[in-house]
């Protein structure tokens, strides 16, 4: 028998000292299988959540009424004397203009209890659609209190030198409103939930660091504070909207850190095999 090569035989033998790589891909690891899972729902729970939970929430919280019936010619000319049909929507709020100060003038002389009674429920996309029926109407508001102040009438009408200006706006801040009252509101925390009944006037514009806003504006009484709520609000919910999320959030994070650690730990336990028996 011949004699093996000299390199040959060194060659062999740096093969057998040198360790097989017996490391597993971590694609193929039960660890990437896992996260993988968790990663899915994670993903499953957050589109329940903003495609499916938060849009029924909030359908749950609007009560849709019916559209207005149209207003008649004659039946504009009778409301408030026909003042109303001189305001225009789309405009600023002017404490001057002559529509604003004969409803200061008659809302003085109105009881609130009367104007409670009169007032009627309406669907915040109505504002928009048929301003003109809505106009001159009493309306019945709940939503949470955003902000107040007090403004000064220069010059005083009938008598009264100040109104307060309450702005509301629904549990998802996509519907607001302003209303200008004569008795000073409670004073109570905002995102209270309140309820106002103020007589339709026009869309208001006003213009916000996000540009030019329009939103429903009001004349009434007095605003009061709504203490036996029917159903949760999307602010009572909203805490637990986000805890839910982000407590998911964190596990996946967590979750995420064990298996690289676990990955880790395993790479640098593999023992160097230099002979397979």
């Amino acid at each position: 028998m011949s004699e093996i090569p000299e390199n040959l035989r060194d060659a062999s033998n740096r093969m057998r000292r040198q360790p097989f790589d017996l490391q597993v891909p971590f694609w193929a690891t039960s660890s990437f299988r896992w996260l993988i899972i968790f990663a899915v729902m994670f993903l499953a729970l957050l589109v329940a959540l903003v495609f499916d939970i938060l849009p029924k929430m909030q359908g749950k919280l609007k009560r849709t009424t019916p559209p207005p019936p149209p207003l008649d010619a004659r039946a504009s000319a009778i409301r408030f004397d026909g003042v109303l049909n001189t305001v225009q929507d789309g405009t600023p709020i002017d404490m001057g203009e002559r529509a604003y100060q004969y409803l200061v003038r008659h809302l003085e002389t109105t009881d609130p209890e009367a104007l409670a009674k009169a007032a009627k429920e309406v669907s915040f996309v109505h504002f928009g659609n048929q301003p003109n029926d809505l106009r001159g109407e009493t309306i019945q508001v709940q939503a949470l209190l955003a902000d107040k102040y007090a403004l000064r009438l220069d010059p005083p009408v009938g008598g009264r030198e100040w109104v307060y200006r309450v702005v509301l706006a629904n549990p998802f801040g996509k519907e607001g409103y302003t209303i200008d009252l004569l008795d000073p509101p409670p004073e109570i925390d905002r995102k209270s939930l309140v309820q106002v009944e103020g007589i339709f006037v026009k869309n208001a514009t006003y213009e916000s660091m996000d540009g030019m806003k329009t939103v429903p504006f009001f004349l009434g009484r007095r605003m009061t504070l709504v203490t036996h709520r029917t159903a949760t609000t999307g602010a009572d919910m909203e805490p637990w909207i986000i805890g839910i999320g982000g407590a998911s959030a964190l596990l996946f994070v967590l979750f995420s850190i064990r298996v690289y650690r676990q990955a880790r730990r395993k790479s640098a336990s593999i023992l160097p095999v230099t002979k397979l028996s």
